[in-house]
């Protein structure tokens, strides 16, 4: 039972460690993308009507780490006034240029604190298909739709919303 846990214990610290491998950021160099060498941004604050990586947030931050040219991780929280929300997930570009297509996997935690909804936390599964339109090297328009699985009354339920908003990457 001993040797099991140690194991256990192993393989946390070695996933912990591979993971800080990814942390530190990288350049891209794409001459279609950004005209030259630019370094990767890992701070993203967006602004709008919801969100394909926080959910349903008016303003929410993801601390993003670059996998690999066309996959980011991401840690992020944000608000609604009404819902505030942690998330985690994979961005994947399928094409990146000035207008991106590329879609988003989360795990997300929400927590609703108000008369109108109601009080609690539950767990989402999400899933979206996106565009974004790079109007400069630090700002983005985005839009897409997203796809939920949720817990929040004991059943799992089915359910999906539009976004758009303006994203800032720093």
């Amino acid at each position: 039972m001993k040797k099991l846990i140690f194991i256990m214990y192993l393989q946390r610290i070695i996933w912990i460690l591979s993971l800080i491998n990814f942390i530190q950021p990288q350049t891209i160099i794409d001459g279609n993308y950004h005209q030259g060498e630019t370094k990767f941004k890992n701070h993203n604050l967006s602004i709008g009507i919801f969100d394909d990586r926080i959910g349903l947030s008016l303003i929410g931050y993801t601390y993003n780490i670059k996998l690999n040219e066309m996959n980011n991780f991401y840690l992020g929280g944000g608000t609604s006034i009404v819902a505030h929300t942690i998330s985690g997930g994979l961005k994947h570009y399928y094409k990146k240029s000035n207008l991106s297509i590329y879609s988003v996997f989360s795990l997300k935690r929400m927590f609703m604190d108000n008369e109108y909804s109601g009080t609690g936390k539950f767990n989402t599964v999400t899933a979206s298909f996106s565009l974004e339109y790079n109007l400069s090297n630090w700002t983005q328009i985005n839009l897409g739709g997203v796809g939920v699985l949720d817990d929040a009354e004991g059943n799992y339920e089915f359910w999906g919303y539009p976004f758009m908003g303006l994203n800032f990457r720093f």
